[in-house]
């Protein structure tokens, strides 16, 4: 009996072997990124949002990414990814869009998410695509979050900041709110002489982008 006991376990368990060799996982990562950099080449929108809507989140967040790199074309795509439920997409999706579109078409999707995403991590991704992006526009969503809730979204909006305006303001974000609300008074007030300046130049700087890439002179 003990024998026949062995025995049925035996072949249990190498059914489940045989079941966990055979089972569909996600592909190896050197496949994933072949395949998203042939997507990528194609141009294909259509598959990478396929693509970004996978149960598999490497895959998912892969195809977010590289939604990204195809320009504004893919921006539909990324405004669907940026509500997807799960965090770990839209942070992906936070910084693809930053790189997609116009920073004036950007920057309202980006201050958006930052102000009401109820994830620390999906705030702190909308706030740096903010600095990238130099969206000074948005200077008020960033020193708000400045003193948000989460020391790491009170530091990528710091570091936006910075980027934005090209100097760093004594600022502690691990102090009491009431300090860093100081802090933040000091930069608001620097901020209002300095917008206008600020925003021709980054003004310029995109027009003579633009005109690079379409030949005008």
């Amino acid at each position: 009996m003990r024998l026949k006991l062995l025995i049925a376990a035996a072949a249990i368990l190498g059914v489940l072997v045989i079941w966990q060799l055979m089972r569909p996982g996600p592909p190896p990562v050197d496949q994933l990124d072949a395949r998203m950099e042939n997507l990528r080449l194609a141009g294909d929108v259509e598959a990478l949002a396929s693509e970004a809507e996978s149960t598999d989140i490497p895959t998912a967040r892969r195809a977010v990414e590289t939604l990204g790199y195809l320009g504004p074309e893919a921006l539909p795509q990324l405004r669907r990814a940026l509500e997807d439920r799960r965090p770990q997409i839209r942070q992906k999706a936070a910084i693809a869009c930053a790189r997609a579109a116009d920073p004036k078409v950007a920057a309202p999707l980006l201050a958006k998410v930052a102000r009401t995403d109820k994830s620390p991590v999906v705030r702190a991704a909308a706030v740096t695509g903010l600095g990238r992006a130099r969206a000074y526009d948005e200077m008020e969503t960033l020193l708000a979050e400045m003193n948000d809730d989460d020391v790491i979204v009170r530091g990528r909006a710091a570091e936006a900041v910075v980027n934005i305006i090209g100097r760093r303001y004594p600022y502690n974000l691990n102090a009491p709110p009431a300090k860093r609300l100081e802090s933040i008074a000091r930069i608001r007030k620097f901020w209002a002489r300095a917008k206008g300046a600020v925003g021709e130049y980054y003004d310029k700087v995109r027009k003579r982008r633009k005109d690079a890439k379409t030949g005008n002179r």
